[in-house]
């Protein structure tokens, strides 16, 4: 297999190495980009079917040497024939040569870097198609009928590559779909046939290990019928055990704790990925040190029970099944995040009086009162806008167009939390806009009780910049002093010992 992959190289290395004169000289011959674009659709493809016939014959010579010592056949020759079709590279070529116009709307000039860059990747892939078509045809066409295995020839390789050799050595017959001879740019897999009937074996090749490496990311979700996509972005959830992993995540949930085991590896992947999106660090990271301490004490909770922190169980009661899919007026993930904010808040607060650390005064300020006063500001400015009608029907009025202004700002695909924060706000008028104009809310009356609306608040805004930038946006709109004031309680936490 050695000699196979390095003769592979060894070609393409050739093939890349002619390629680069001809671009070069391609490019200078010609100033017009059409033209350069035509001389390129010509040469490329003409490149690619000469060393790709060259990396045929190599690797018909490297299979019928490795038949030979299993097989004394000296009449049986390996068909090298290679005949590659024009028209899918022609039509990558014309792709990649879009970079060689002027790029007007960001104001560059051709980008031939990247054109030769895609070249490149793309001459790789065409050589290498060379040899593995003719292993392909001869292990299908053989009449000793050996069994073949896609094997990575790199220390490492992608989770897709991973997946296609987990299925060890098949006959032709069982790669009825030819999954095994898919590739992508730079692959370094080749096909290995054998003639072992007992024990086919390659040395640091192990299927048995990427079979269960894909069953145990392929358990691991929720779905009893996962599609490849979700199976490949579960594999790729490990950092350094393929090469297309996932980055290793500078903020992230607490491995070992109680948290990460209970909602799993595919949700703990989820959560990492929305909290190193974040653009709030100050908030993922506070985030990320509570969850050592977040406690979920209920994870099938009935669909028409709401989710909720009860600081006298001391944990968190949800639906897990549900926390990563979208739900009425909320994004995958917001729901978890926000209950977890919600026993964040209580943690950080005063043990003693009980209360939330949302709730404490600050410089003789509070959350409570500046969610009141940004409320009460854009209910102001819409109802002295209301025309005619009695007090009651213009307040009516007033609170219907706020309602429809955020509603148009959110545009239907935003958390709907800031109606929630509509109703803390607006004291004792708060529960008609809640229950007469929309669907999300709290029952009449929660919002008297002592907390409530500076607890609710806190952990809206915090599922807000962890899982939906576009509605923290527009809370930043309504509610301009109450968002700044949130964010320096993020910042007065992280400076805290609580967490630590």
């Amino acid at each position: 297999m050695d000699k196979l992959s390095q003769a592979n190289q060894s070609v393409v290395a050739q093939a890349q190495s002619e390629l680069d004169k001809v671009f070069e000289t391609v490019i200078n011959m010609y100033d017009d980009p059409a033209d350069q674009r035509d001389a390129l659709l010509e040469l490329v493809p003409a490149i690619a079917r000469k060393y790709g016939n060259i990396d045929s014959v190599a690797a018909a010579e490297w299979y019928e040497k490795v038949r030979h010592k299993w097989i004394i056949d000296d009449d049986y020759t390996v068909d090298s024939r290679y005949d590659p079709d024009d028209v899918p590279m022609r039509k990558t070529v014309r792709r990649l040569a879009g970079h060689l116009w002027d790029d007007e709307k960001n104001g560059r000039g051709p980008d031939y870097d990247a054109a030769k860059r895609g070249l490149h990747a793309s001459m790789d892939r065409w050589v290498k198609a060379g040899g593995r078509e003719t292993i392909m045809r001869a292990s299908k066409h053989d009449p000793s009928k050996p069994r073949y295995a896609r094997v990575p020839s790199g220390a490492k390789t992608c989770a897709f590559c991973a997946m296609l050799a987990s299925r060890g050595f098949v006959y032709a017959s069982e790669d009825k779909a030819g999954a095994l001879g898919q590739y992508h740019k730079d692959c370094d897999c080749e096909i290995i046939p054998s003639w072992d009937r007992k024990n086919p074996r390659i040395e640091g090749y192990d299927p048995d290990g990427l079979y269960r490496e894909y069953l145990e990311a392929r358990d691991s979700m929720e779905s009893e019928q996962p599609t490849l996509k979700e199976i490949l972005t579960a594999m790729k959830s490990h950092p350094g055990r393929y090469n297309d992993s996932f980055a290793p995540y500078k903020i992230s949930v607490a491995k070992e704790s109680d948290f990460a085991a209970t909602i799993g590896s595919r949700h703990v992947s989820s959560l990492n990925k929305l909290l190193n999106d974040s653009k709030h660090h100050d908030t993922a990271e506070l985030f990320s040190r509570g969850t050592n301490a977040y406690r979920i004490l209920d994870t099938k909770l009935p669909n028409d029970t709401e989710a909720h922190f009860s600081p006298s169980d001391g944990g968190i009661y949800l639906n897990l099944a549900a926390v990563g899919k979208h739900q009425p007026g909320h994004p995958p993930y917001n729901t978890l995040v926000h209950e977890c904010s919600h026993m964040l808040d209580w943690i950080l607060g005063d043990d003693k009086a009980q209360m939330y650390f949302s709730a404490l005064s600050r410089e003789g300020q509070s959350f409570a009162l500046m969610l009141s006063t940004d409320a009460r500001q854009a209910f102001n400015e819409r109802l002295a806008k209301v025309q005619g009608g009695s007090l009651k029907a213009r307040r009516e009025a007033a609170l219907g167009q706020l309602y429809m202004d955020v509603a148009a700002d959110l545009e239907k695909k935003g958390d709907h939390s800031i109606h929630d924060m509509f109703q803390a706000g607006l004291g004792s008028q708060g529960d008609d806009y809640a229950y007469l104009l929309s669907r999300f809310g709290h029952r009449k009356g929660y919002f008297q009780s002592s907390g409530n609306q500076e607890a609710e608040a806190f952990a809206e805004m915090m599922a807000a910049q962890i899982t939906d930038e576009h509605s923290w946006e527009i809370m930043e709109k309504y509610f301009p002093n109450a968002t700044k004031m949130f964010n320096g309680m993020v910042k007065e936490a992280l400076n805290g010992k609580a967490l630590e």
